[in-house]
């Protein structure tokens, strides 16, 4: 896997013990390599990602749309 400098790649993927429309961050991949948080905007009281972190589904395309140097991925890599 290859990054551009200063993109970052999150994994998504949706829990079996959540309610439907909750995606869980699994892994975080930088040009440095794996990360346990990074900085995000577009997310109500929340200015970093980690790993276990929850997004809902409903926010994912706002928080994409702010993050443009973020790419979220929710299935295999």
């Amino acid at each position: 896997m290859q990054l551009l400098l200063n993109q970052a790649l999150v994994s998504l993927r949706e829990p079996t013990d959540q309610p439907k429309g909750y995606l869980e961050v699994v892994d975080i991949f930088g040009v440095e390599g794996q990360n346990p948080s990074i900085p995000v905007t577009g997310l109500p009281g929340v200015s970093h990602l980690q790993i276990s972190s929850w997004i809902l589904q409903t926010e994912l395309n706002s928080v994409r749309s702010q993050n443009p140097h973020i790419h979220f991925c929710t299935g295999a890599v």
